[in-house]
């Protein structure tokens, strides 16, 4: 970077003299720095974009952070509660086939009974018509 020189300076001092001759002097055409200038410039305007396109993406990774915790904790949250509902229909099913069995002794229990019952009114069926004759 070079200084500027200051008002006195620029005053008293000359350009300083070269022993090599220009571009101009040479017949050669002197370098366009415009190109470059343009091309620093849209490098630059690059760098900015990309640095823009880093923060939403960092911003989309976060949304999508917490999109996703949100729908692991959901996932968990219902394996939970069809964890609690299998258990429950377990327990149903336990109580429903306890049921069943007890009613299939209530029926033999039953059975059992019109069999002695039957029994009792054939005895005494059998004892009354004994004292008869």
């Amino acid at each position: 970077m070079l200084l500027e020189p200051t008002p006195s300076e620029a005053l008293t001092s000359h350009p300083p003299s070269t022993t090599e001759a220009s571009d101009y002097d040479r017949g050669e055409e002197p370098i366009d720095v415009t190109p470059r200038e343009e091309w620093m410039a849209r490098v630059e305007t690059v760098r900015h974009a990309v640095k823009i396109l880093g923060r939403r993406l960092n911003v989309a990774d976060g949304k999508f952070k917490t999109l996703e915790d949100f729908t692991l904790e959901e996932t968990d949250n219902l394996c939970k509660e069809l964890e609690g509902r299998q258990h429950a229909e377990f327990e149903m099913k336990e109580a429903i086939t306890s049921l069943e069995c007890q009613l299939m002794e209530a029926l033999s229990t039953i059975e059992t009974m019109k069999a002695e019952m039957k029994a009792l009114n054939e005895g005494v069926e059998v004892e009354g018509s004994s004292s008869l004759d």
